[in-house]
């Protein structure tokens, strides 16, 4: 028999902090952001981009500002104390909802992507089943171990993103010019698709109170926005350099295009390499939303094992798998779905629990008083 988890197999360390949300907002932002960038705001997206950021970065400090005044607290915790019972248990349930819903679109981007690039001849269901089975082994061993799964994907993979600047020989500089051109409408219009690619600093909610050195959750933050930042403008700056307006368009995956122009005497097709090793990236991003799925059910249903709502649901995925076998536009649609709970849940409600919270305290000061 299992031995239950301790407080110590949660607790987490400040690089464990940073690296696991850094590498949850990665994910498949990294292959798909210049293409939406571009049929939005043309090689202007960069503009964009750094609005994006400034925003996400925003609601990461309103994260931890809130969370500070109940620092033993997670967000399932916090959610009652706030609102009640009823209402705490309704919001608990969006954000199981909303977490699980993350895991199963970037589960299903994972066996998408490699059944197009990597083994086009496997089947869906094959490719399911290999994968939930280490993302069920990260998941059951608590929080420190997804803290360091984490850190083990950025010293493994750090080097990816500048794989990049192979398309740097043949940049064409004009590209960029005239700076502006397509008007801030268009640019602010695109800040909707920057901000989709910085989810995954709500993590903060149910991180926050295992971080070992609270004090520098703020500096911790910001550093993940601004590695998710610097890895998105490299993807983004490289592809506008490299291909016209009409040309990005036209690709699903442009930096899997730019990996295509690098060409080694040893390896034939560099992209296919980068495509199976970057399915470490996406697990990344997998297991920290399935983590928090898990901790708000067992939350929610008062239980102390978060691992059998971890197998329901990675048995129902592969269930799924069966049955379903979305397109890339299917997958596009199911993104831009769970895009539109994130603007909310993650931009919004920080700032909402944030008042809510000065509020409460207010009252509470008040009637003591």
């Amino acid at each position: 028999m299992r031995r239950p988890l301790s407080q110590k197999d949660h607790e987490i360390s400040f690089t464990q902090f940073v690296f696991t949300i850094y590498k949850t907002q990665i994910g498949i932002g990294i292959l798909t952001l210049p293409r939406d960038l571009v049929e939005t705001t043309g090689t202007d997206g960069w503009i964009s981009l750094l609005i994006g950021y400034a925003i996400a970065v925003t609601a990461s400090i309103l994260i931890i500002a809130a969370m500070s005044k109940y620092p033993n607290d997670t967000l399932y915790e916090l959610l009652p104390r706030l609102f009640g019972s009823w209402i705490g248990s309704g919001l608990s349930l969006l954000w199981i909802g909303y977490t699980a819903g993350g895991a199963l679109v970037m589960l299903l981007w994972s066996v998408h992507l490699t059944q197009v690039w990597v083994l086009p001849g496997i089947s869906n269901q094959t490719l399911m089943f290999l994968f939930v089975l280490p993302i069920c082994l990260y998941t059951f061993q608590g929080l420190k171990l997804v803290g360091r799964f984490g850190e083990f994907v950025y010293m493994s993979s750090f080097w990816m993103p500048l794989a990049l600047f192979w398309g740097l020989k043949d940049a064409h500089w004009l590209n960029f010019l005239p700076i502006g051109h397509n008007g801030w409408v268009h640019i602010i219009q695109a800040v909707k698709s920057t901000l989709l690619s910085f989810l995954g600093f709500e993590l903060a909610f149910v991180l926050y109170p295992y971080l070992t050195e609270k004090k520098h959750a703020i500096r911790g933050v910001v550093f993940a926005n601004t590695l998710a930042l610097i890895t998105y403008s490299i993807a983004t700056v490289v592809s506008f350099l490299q291909f016209s307006e009409e040309t990005l368009k036209e690709y699903v995956w442009p930096s899997l295009v730019l990996l295509k122009l690098i060409r080694l005497p040893f390896v034939e097709r560099f992209e296919i390499i980068f495509v199976a090793l970057y399915l470490i990236i996406l697990f990344a991003t997998i297991i920290p939303y399935l983590y928090m799925s898990a901790m708000g059910a067992n939350k929610l249903l008062r239980t102390s094992n978060h691992r059998y709502y971890t197998i329901a649901f990675l048995a129902g995925c592969v269930v799924l798998s069966m049955l379903f076998q979305p397109s890339v536009w299917q997958l596009e649609w199911m993104g831009r779905q769970y895009g539109k709970a994130g603007y909310l849940l993650a931009f919004l409600f920080p700032v909402l629990l944030w008042l809510w919270g000065i509020g409460y305290r207010f009252i509470r000061k008040e009637r003591h008083s």
